[in-house]
């Protein structure tokens, strides 16, 4: 019997939308959760540290292959990104 392989991974990206002059400012974070064939990604807005916004998406099946072979699709987020406007 062939051992099975577990897969858990989180890959975070945050970028500043804007600042203000006191060091705090808006700020968008996304997020993709792998865990054994299924996972979700979300994206957050955050204004001067507190959750403002968010949405969260389970992932299909091809992302979950893509991002398991480390092909990552550049409009994964988009649909995440609409429901937030």
């Amino acid at each position: 019997m062939a051992p099975k392989i577990i897969y858990d991974e989180v890959k975070t990206v945050t970028t500043y939308i804007k600042r203000n002059g006191k060091g705090k400012g808006t700020t968008k974070t996304q997020r993709v959760h792998l865990k054994n064939g299924q996972g979700y990604k979300e994206v957050m807005h955050r204004e001067s540290g507190r959750k403002t916004r968010r949405a969260k998406m389970p992932l299909t099946k091809s992302e979950v292959k893509g991002l398991q072979r480390c092909k990552f699709k550049p409009f994964l987020f988009r649909d995440c990104a609409n429901m937030l406007n």
